[in-house]
């Protein structure tokens, strides 16, 4: 009797219909995992920034602050989460906006290193920064952030932005910076006091 050797080819397209549909199934379930993971992560990252803000501000928040993350490299909008009630909420990027003040000021805290040395770190925050104005601030659509002015008395810097559109004179956005914000972080709140 003659030993058999190496598989048929029917074995064979066996084998490979089973793959690709253990693949078929499997792909959609790790994509989902991956988009949860980073959901989780950007939420977390709301939180510690909540968190640091809150120490800033003395506790005091106004509803509906957004805090504005990304997790890619081109410095996109991501995610936002909104806080509301004592509480961040998970909004929905292309709905969500943000709210305007009455003052037409903006505060916005940022990482130090923003306004610090190391150039592809401030770029990394001016470009999420105007990603943010631009999906979100009304009349900001044409906007270029050209720098951070800081004022006489050291207490935060002014964001120079050219291209407002919008009725009206363009807010003034207050630039603060702390190092415990993300360089993947913006948080815009109320209106300063």
């Amino acid at each position: 009797m003659k030993n058999r050797k190496g598989f048929t080819i029917v074995e064979l397209v066996i084998v490979i219909a089973v793959i690709a549909i253990l693949a078929a199934v499997l792909i959609p379930t790790f994509s989902s995992v991956t988009a949860s993971a980073r959901a989780s992560a950007a939420q977390q990252q709301a939180k510690a920034g909540l968190d640091s803000i809150l120490a800033l501000t003395e506790g005091s928040l106004p509803e509906g602050t957004a805090f504005c993350i990304t997790n890619s490299t081109d410095q996109s909008l991501n995610y936002i989460f909104t806080y509301s009630g004592n509480k961040l909420q998970q909004a929905d990027v292309d709905a969500a906006s943000i709210n305007p003040y009455s003052t037409g000021v903006y505060a916005v805290y940022v990482t130090a290193d923003a306004i610090g040395t190391d150039e592809a770190k401030v770029n990394a925050v001016k470009a999420l920064l105007l990603n943010v104005m631009k999906a979100k601030i009304a009349g900001c659509t044409g906007a270029a952030i050209t720098g951070f002015t800081p004022t006489t008395d050291g207490k935060y810097y002014t964001l120079a932005y050219t291209g407002y559109n919008g009725e009206g004179d363009a807010p003034e956005i207050r630039v603060y910076y702390t190092s415990d914000i993300q360089e993947t972080m913006v948080v815009f709140i109320g209106a300063n006091s």
